[in-house]
Protein backbone atom coordinates (compact mmCIF):
# COMPACT_ATOMS: atom_id res chain seq x y z
CA UNK A 1 0.00 0.00 0.00
CA UNK A 2 1.32 3.47 -0.83
CA UNK A 3 0.48 6.69 1.02
CA UNK A 4 -0.36 9.98 -0.66
CA UNK A 5 3.29 11.08 -0.30
CA UNK A 6 4.63 8.03 -2.11
CA UNK A 7 5.65 6.20 1.06
CA UNK A 8 5.04 2.47 1.38
CA UNK A 9 2.97 1.22 4.27
CA UNK A 10 3.07 -2.45 5.23
CA UNK A 11 -0.20 -3.83 6.56
CA UNK A 12 -1.91 -7.19 6.90
CA UNK A 13 -5.42 -5.75 6.64
CA UNK A 14 -7.24 -2.88 4.94
CA UNK A 15 -10.77 -1.70 5.70
CA UNK A 16 -13.04 0.44 3.55
CA UNK A 17 -16.21 1.90 5.03
CA UNK A 18 -18.31 4.21 2.81
CA UNK A 19 -20.94 6.56 4.17
CA UNK A 20 -24.33 5.35 5.40
CA UNK A 21 -25.91 5.45 1.94
CA UNK A 22 -22.73 4.76 -0.01
CA UNK A 23 -21.81 1.65 -1.99
CA UNK A 24 -18.58 0.06 -3.17
CA UNK A 25 -17.85 -1.71 -6.41
CA UNK A 26 -15.73 -4.85 -6.11
CA UNK A 27 -14.17 -5.94 -9.37
CA UNK A 28 -11.91 -8.93 -9.91
CA UNK A 29 -11.28 -9.30 -13.67
CA UNK A 30 -12.83 -12.46 -15.14
CA UNK A 31 -14.23 -13.43 -11.72
CA UNK A 32 -16.69 -11.07 -10.03
CA UNK A 33 -18.04 -7.55 -10.31
CA UNK A 34 -20.36 -6.58 -7.50
CA UNK A 35 -21.79 -3.46 -5.95
CA UNK A 36 -21.99 -3.90 -2.18
CA UNK A 37 -23.11 -1.85 0.79
CA UNK A 38 -21.30 -2.02 4.12
CA UNK A 39 -17.74 -2.31 5.39
CA UNK A 40 -15.20 -4.23 3.31
CA UNK A 41 -12.08 -5.74 4.87
CA UNK A 42 -9.25 -7.15 2.78
CA UNK A 43 -6.65 -9.36 4.44
CA UNK A 44 -4.42 -12.38 3.93
CA UNK A 45 -6.72 -14.83 5.67
CA UNK A 46 -6.68 -16.35 9.15
CA UNK A 47 -3.19 -15.95 10.59
CA UNK A 48 -2.15 -13.66 7.73
CA UNK A 49 -0.73 -16.51 5.66
CA UNK A 50 -3.61 -17.58 3.49
CA UNK A 51 -4.83 -16.36 0.08
CA UNK A 52 -6.25 -12.86 -0.28
CA UNK A 53 -9.64 -12.66 1.43
CA UNK A 54 -12.41 -10.10 1.02
CA UNK A 55 -14.89 -9.85 3.90
CA UNK A 56 -18.10 -7.83 3.78
CA UNK A 57 -20.04 -6.73 6.85
CA UNK A 58 -23.48 -5.65 5.69
CA UNK A 59 -27.03 -5.17 6.92
CA UNK A 60 -28.92 -8.46 7.19
CA UNK A 61 -32.06 -7.17 5.47
CA UNK A 62 -30.01 -5.88 2.54
CA UNK A 63 -28.40 -9.31 2.27
CA UNK A 64 -31.83 -10.99 2.36
CA UNK A 65 -33.00 -8.78 -0.51
CA UNK A 66 -29.90 -9.60 -2.56
CA UNK A 67 -30.34 -13.35 -2.09
CA UNK A 68 -34.06 -13.21 -2.93
CA UNK A 69 -33.29 -11.13 -6.02
CA UNK A 70 -30.67 -13.64 -7.18
CA UNK A 71 -32.94 -16.64 -6.57
CA UNK A 72 -35.94 -15.72 -8.67
CA UNK A 73 -37.26 -13.37 -11.34
CA UNK A 74 -40.86 -13.89 -10.22
CA UNK A 75 -42.77 -10.70 -9.47
CA UNK A 76 -45.48 -12.14 -7.20
CA UNK A 77 -45.07 -10.48 -3.83
CA UNK A 78 -46.55 -13.38 -1.83
CA UNK A 79 -44.02 -15.88 -3.23
CA UNK A 80 -41.24 -13.35 -2.61
CA UNK A 81 -42.38 -12.80 0.98
CA UNK A 82 -42.31 -16.56 1.61
CA UNK A 83 -38.82 -16.83 0.15
CA UNK A 84 -37.59 -13.79 2.09
CA UNK A 85 -38.67 -15.36 5.38
CA UNK A 86 -36.94 -18.67 4.56
CA UNK A 87 -33.76 -16.89 3.42
CA UNK A 88 -33.70 -14.87 6.66
CA UNK A 89 -34.39 -18.02 8.68
CA UNK A 90 -31.42 -19.75 7.05
CA UNK A 91 -29.18 -16.82 7.99
CA UNK A 92 -30.30 -16.86 11.61
CA UNK A 93 -30.11 -20.64 12.01
CA UNK A 94 -26.72 -21.02 10.31
CA UNK A 95 -24.88 -18.00 11.74
CA UNK A 96 -21.18 -18.78 12.08
CA UNK A 97 -21.25 -21.53 9.49
CA UNK A 98 -17.73 -20.53 8.42
CA UNK A 99 -16.59 -19.36 11.87
CA UNK A 100 -13.40 -21.41 11.72
CA UNK A 101 -12.48 -19.32 8.67
CA UNK A 102 -13.34 -16.06 10.38
CA UNK A 103 -16.75 -15.21 8.90
CA UNK A 104 -20.40 -16.30 9.00
CA UNK A 105 -21.26 -17.09 5.37
CA UNK A 106 -19.64 -17.51 1.99
CA UNK A 107 -21.31 -15.88 -1.03
CA UNK A 108 -21.85 -19.11 -3.00
CA UNK A 109 -24.69 -21.63 -3.06
CA UNK A 110 -22.88 -23.58 -0.34
CA UNK A 111 -24.53 -21.02 1.95
CA UNK A 112 -26.71 -18.66 -0.10
CA UNK A 113 -25.81 -16.96 -3.35
CA UNK A 114 -25.08 -13.32 -2.61
CA UNK A 115 -24.78 -11.17 -5.72
CA UNK A 116 -24.47 -7.79 -4.08
CA UNK A 117 -26.72 -4.91 -5.07
CA UNK A 118 -26.05 -4.61 -8.79
CA UNK A 119 -28.76 -7.20 -9.54
CA UNK A 120 -31.31 -5.12 -7.68
CA UNK A 121 -30.17 -1.99 -9.52
CA UNK A 122 -30.46 -3.68 -12.91
CA UNK A 123 -33.81 -5.45 -12.57
CA UNK A 124 -37.32 -4.10 -12.87
CA UNK A 125 -38.37 -6.49 -10.09
CA UNK A 126 -36.12 -4.77 -7.55
CA UNK A 127 -38.93 -2.65 -6.12
CA UNK A 128 -41.15 -5.71 -5.63
CA UNK A 129 -38.34 -7.58 -3.89
CA UNK A 130 -37.50 -4.61 -1.68
CA UNK A 131 -41.15 -4.28 -0.71
CA UNK A 132 -41.52 -8.02 0.04
CA UNK A 133 -38.44 -7.99 2.25
CA UNK A 134 -39.57 -4.81 4.02
CA UNK A 135 -43.07 -6.19 4.68
CA UNK A 136 -41.60 -9.29 6.33
CA UNK A 137 -38.72 -7.48 8.04
CA UNK A 138 -37.35 -9.48 10.95
CA UNK A 139 -39.74 -12.41 10.46
CA UNK A 140 -38.48 -15.99 10.52
CA UNK A 141 -39.76 -19.55 10.95
CA UNK A 142 -39.85 -21.37 14.28
CA UNK A 143 -41.07 -24.76 15.43
CA UNK A 144 -42.06 -25.03 19.09
CA UNK A 145 -40.13 -21.85 19.81
CA UNK A 146 -36.92 -22.98 18.11
CA UNK A 147 -35.44 -21.81 14.82
CA UNK A 148 -36.11 -23.87 11.72
CA UNK A 149 -33.04 -24.53 9.56
CA UNK A 150 -34.69 -22.78 6.61
CA UNK A 151 -33.81 -24.72 3.45
CA UNK A 152 -35.15 -24.06 -0.04
CA UNK A 153 -34.52 -24.92 -3.69
CA UNK A 154 -35.62 -23.95 -7.18
CA UNK A 155 -37.91 -26.96 -7.66
CA UNK A 156 -38.65 -30.06 -5.58
CA UNK A 157 -39.72 -32.04 -8.65
CA UNK A 158 -43.00 -33.24 -7.11
CA UNK A 159 -41.84 -34.44 -3.69
CA UNK A 160 -39.44 -32.79 -1.29
CA UNK A 161 -36.55 -34.49 0.49
CA UNK A 162 -35.38 -34.08 4.09
CA UNK A 163 -31.95 -33.07 5.40
CA UNK A 164 -31.40 -36.53 6.88
CA UNK A 165 -32.10 -38.12 3.48
CA UNK A 166 -29.49 -35.91 1.80
CA UNK A 167 -26.84 -35.28 4.44
CA UNK A 168 -27.71 -37.57 7.33
CA UNK A 169 -27.91 -36.41 10.94
CA UNK A 170 -30.78 -34.64 12.67
CA UNK A 171 -32.36 -31.20 12.51
CA UNK A 172 -34.33 -29.15 15.02
CA UNK A 173 -37.35 -29.08 12.73
CA UNK A 174 -38.76 -32.55 11.91
CA UNK A 175 -38.66 -32.28 8.12
CA UNK A 176 -40.85 -34.76 6.27
CA UNK A 177 -41.29 -35.30 2.49
CA UNK A 178 -44.01 -33.02 1.10
CA UNK A 179 -45.87 -34.07 -2.03
CA UNK A 180 -46.02 -30.99 -4.26
CA UNK A 181 -48.10 -30.81 -7.43
CA UNK A 182 -47.45 -27.12 -7.78
CA UNK A 183 -44.10 -27.26 -9.56
CA UNK A 184 -45.23 -29.45 -12.44
CA UNK A 185 -44.95 -26.49 -14.79
CA UNK A 186 -41.31 -25.91 -13.91
CA UNK A 187 -38.74 -26.66 -16.60
CA UNK A 188 -36.82 -28.46 -13.86
CA UNK A 189 -39.68 -30.77 -12.88
CA UNK A 190 -37.99 -33.39 -15.05
CA UNK A 191 -34.63 -32.91 -16.71
CA UNK A 192 -31.91 -34.61 -18.73
CA UNK A 193 -28.27 -33.61 -19.04
CA UNK A 194 -25.27 -35.14 -20.81
CA UNK A 195 -21.55 -34.80 -20.15
CA UNK A 196 -18.39 -36.28 -21.58
CA UNK A 197 -17.40 -39.40 -19.67
CA UNK A 198 -13.79 -38.23 -19.70
CA UNK A 199 -14.69 -35.06 -17.78
CA UNK A 200 -16.98 -36.83 -15.32
CA UNK A 201 -14.35 -39.47 -14.50
CA UNK A 202 -11.61 -36.84 -14.21
CA UNK A 203 -13.72 -34.92 -11.69
CA UNK A 204 -14.33 -38.10 -9.69
CA UNK A 205 -10.63 -38.98 -9.82
CA UNK A 206 -9.77 -35.66 -8.18
CA UNK A 207 -12.47 -36.03 -5.54
CA UNK A 208 -11.68 -39.66 -4.64
CA UNK A 209 -7.91 -39.31 -5.15
CA UNK A 210 -8.06 -42.50 -7.21
CA UNK A 211 -7.19 -42.46 -10.91
CA UNK A 212 -10.12 -43.92 -12.85
CA UNK A 213 -9.90 -45.59 -16.23
CA UNK A 214 -12.13 -44.68 -19.16
CA UNK A 215 -14.04 -47.93 -18.60
CA UNK A 216 -15.19 -47.03 -15.06
CA UNK A 217 -18.88 -47.68 -14.32
CA UNK A 218 -21.25 -45.47 -12.32
CA UNK A 219 -24.23 -47.18 -10.68
CA UNK A 220 -26.87 -45.41 -8.57
CA UNK A 221 -28.83 -46.92 -5.70
CA UNK A 222 -32.20 -45.14 -5.73
CA UNK A 223 -34.93 -45.06 -3.12
CA UNK A 224 -37.87 -46.91 -4.74
CA UNK A 225 -40.56 -44.60 -3.36
CA UNK A 226 -39.04 -41.19 -4.09
CA UNK A 227 -36.41 -41.92 -6.73
CA UNK A 228 -33.80 -40.16 -4.58
CA UNK A 229 -30.28 -41.40 -5.28
CA UNK A 230 -28.88 -42.73 -2.02
CA UNK A 231 -25.40 -43.70 -3.23
CA UNK A 232 -23.34 -43.87 -6.39
CA UNK A 233 -20.99 -46.83 -6.78
CA UNK A 234 -17.87 -46.24 -8.88
CA UNK A 235 -16.57 -49.56 -10.21
CA UNK A 236 -13.26 -49.71 -11.98
CA UNK A 237 -10.73 -52.56 -12.53
CA UNK A 238 -11.97 -54.64 -9.62
CA UNK A 239 -12.24 -51.66 -7.24
CA UNK A 240 -15.44 -50.19 -5.85
CA UNK A 241 -15.75 -46.71 -4.39
CA UNK A 242 -19.07 -45.75 -2.82
CA UNK A 243 -20.13 -42.10 -2.65
CA UNK A 244 -23.26 -40.57 -1.21
CA UNK A 245 -25.38 -38.79 -3.81
CA UNK A 246 -24.41 -35.47 -2.22
CA UNK A 247 -20.69 -36.28 -2.46
CA UNK A 248 -21.13 -37.29 -6.09
CA UNK A 249 -22.96 -34.06 -6.94
CA UNK A 250 -20.31 -31.97 -5.19
CA UNK A 251 -17.49 -33.78 -7.00
CA UNK A 252 -19.12 -33.06 -10.36
CA UNK A 253 -20.38 -29.59 -9.47
CA UNK A 254 -17.02 -28.28 -8.26
CA UNK A 255 -15.35 -29.19 -11.54
CA UNK A 256 -18.09 -29.00 -14.17
CA UNK A 257 -20.64 -26.65 -12.62
CA UNK A 258 -23.93 -27.26 -10.85
CA UNK A 259 -26.00 -27.61 -14.04
CA UNK A 260 -24.82 -31.14 -14.78
CA UNK A 261 -26.53 -33.06 -11.96
CA UNK A 262 -29.28 -30.68 -10.91
CA UNK A 263 -30.66 -32.45 -7.85
CA UNK A 264 -30.22 -35.47 -5.56
CA UNK A 265 -32.88 -37.36 -7.55
CA UNK A 266 -31.12 -38.74 -10.62
CA UNK A 267 -30.10 -41.82 -12.57
CA UNK A 268 -26.99 -42.39 -14.71
CA UNK A 269 -26.70 -44.11 -18.09
CA UNK A 270 -23.45 -44.68 -19.99
CA UNK A 271 -23.91 -44.03 -23.69
CA UNK A 272 -20.63 -44.41 -25.57
CA UNK A 273 -18.30 -41.59 -24.59
CA UNK A 274 -20.96 -39.75 -22.58
CA UNK A 275 -22.89 -40.13 -19.36
CA UNK A 276 -26.59 -39.28 -19.46
CA UNK A 277 -28.15 -37.94 -16.25
CA UNK A 278 -31.93 -37.93 -15.83
CA UNK A 279 -33.76 -36.61 -12.81
CA UNK A 280 -36.30 -34.25 -11.34
CA UNK A 281 -36.09 -31.05 -9.34
CA UNK A 282 -33.36 -28.45 -9.07
CA UNK A 283 -31.38 -27.77 -5.91
CA UNK A 284 -31.44 -29.61 -2.61
CA UNK A 285 -35.19 -30.45 -2.92
CA UNK A 286 -35.50 -29.63 0.80
CA UNK A 287 -37.99 -27.17 2.30
CA UNK A 288 -39.51 -24.39 0.21
CA UNK A 289 -40.00 -25.21 -3.47
CA UNK A 290 -39.61 -21.87 -5.23
CA UNK A 291 -41.44 -22.98 -8.38
CA UNK A 292 -44.25 -24.35 -6.23
CA UNK A 293 -44.43 -21.17 -4.18
CA UNK A 294 -44.76 -19.11 -7.36
CA UNK A 295 -47.56 -21.34 -8.65
CA UNK A 296 -49.44 -21.16 -5.35
CA UNK A 297 -49.09 -17.38 -5.21
CA UNK A 298 -50.39 -17.14 -8.78
CA UNK A 299 -53.72 -18.69 -7.72
CA UNK A 300 -54.10 -16.37 -4.74
CA UNK A 301 -52.42 -18.17 -1.86
CA UNK A 302 -50.73 -15.87 0.65
CA UNK A 303 -47.20 -16.28 1.94
CA UNK A 304 -48.35 -17.67 5.30
CA UNK A 305 -50.34 -20.41 3.59
CA UNK A 306 -47.41 -21.20 1.29
CA UNK A 307 -45.04 -21.55 4.24
CA UNK A 308 -47.49 -23.77 6.13
CA UNK A 309 -47.62 -26.06 3.10
CA UNK A 310 -43.85 -26.60 2.92
CA UNK A 311 -43.14 -26.30 6.66
CA UNK A 312 -46.14 -27.89 8.45
CA UNK A 313 -46.49 -26.99 12.12
CA UNK A 314 -44.20 -23.95 11.99
CA UNK A 315 -44.94 -20.41 13.06
CA UNK A 316 -43.80 -17.06 11.72
CA UNK A 317 -42.05 -15.22 14.54
CA UNK A 318 -40.17 -12.00 15.04
CA UNK A 319 -38.56 -12.94 18.35
CA UNK A 320 -37.31 -16.09 20.07
CA UNK A 321 -39.77 -17.64 22.52
CA UNK A 322 -36.93 -18.82 24.75
CA UNK A 323 -35.32 -15.39 25.10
Amino acid sequence: MTSGEGQSISTSEARIAPGVSGTLELSLPHRIKRIVRGEVAIDAGVGGRGPLRILLTTDREAAVASVVQAETSDHNSEALKALAIVVRTFMLSHSGRHSIEGFDFCDTTHCQFYSGEHAALDRLASNVVTSAVAQTRGQFLTFKGRLVEGYYGASCGGISATPSMIWGGETQYPYKPVVCRWCRGSRFYKWERAAAAEKILAALSVFTEAKLSSAAELITDNDPSSGLARTVAVRDRGRKISLTADEFRRAIGLKLGWNTVLSPTFTIERRGSRFIFRGRGFGSQIGLCEAGAMAQAAVGRGYREILRFYFPGTEISDHFANE
